[in-house]
């Protein structure tokens, strides 16, 4: 039987005492991976439950009251959605970052001087954004219409969204409509004003 040497015993030795340390740290990057995993189908669970999806350029039937809530808008008054009713609300939940939201605004900008004289407003919702960002969008892209910004996303959460741009319709008194998914045209929103502007 071979002898094994004093120097190999302290190689070996130290092999296995490296073998825990090293599993500990693979175990923590295991617990994360399956904690973001658990998160992420909470996460969907949630956006199911808020409601029916739509591919992007559909609509999604919603008919349930709006949730409400206030955001400060860019130029420093309270906006509350409940202080709307009796308006037909057309809230746009975008983000500066978001190419197609940059492609929409022309769009929405068409729509919002088409509906500023009528019983509509307009409101855009800043999801998940920094304020100087949102600013220089406004600023580029001649956002006439009040912005508020959901910097912690609990709004647009609440709204059930399942990406940005999305268009939420609020009737006169109160409910939430109907939502488009994706960027939308200013005569698609005009098609879908129609049965709620009187």
């Amino acid at each position: 039987m071979a002898e094994i040497s004093a120097a190999e015993l302290s190689q070996e030795g130290g092999a296995v005492e490296r073998r825990p340390a090293a599993w500990r740290g693979r175990r923590w990057l295991l617990l994360g991976v399956v904690v973001a995993v658990a998160a992420l189908l909470g996460l969907l669970y949630y956006g199911l439950q808020r409601g029916p999806s739509a591919d992007v350029g559909g609509v999604v039937p919603l008919n349930r009251p709006a949730p409400d809530f206030t955001v400060k808008t860019l130029d420093g008054h309270t906006l509350r959605l409940s202080d709307l009713r009796g308006r037909t609300v057309v809230l746009n939940v975008w983000g500066s970052w978001c190419v197609p939201c940059q492609q929409e605004s022309t769009e929405l900008n068409r729509a919002y001087g088409q509906y500023q004289h009528q019983n509509v407003i307009f409101v855009g919702l800043a999801w998940n954004d920094e304020e100087d960002q949102v600013r220089k969008f406004v600023q580029q892209y001649g956002v006439a219409y009040p912005v508020g910004l959901d910097t912690d996303g609990h709004i647009a959460i609440d709204l059930g969204i399942t990406g940005v741009p999305e268009t939420f319709l609020i009737d006169t008194s109160g409910q939430l409509k109907e939502k488009w998914v994706g960027p939308i045209t200013a005569d698609r929103l005009s098609e879908l004003l129609t049965p709620l502007v009187r």
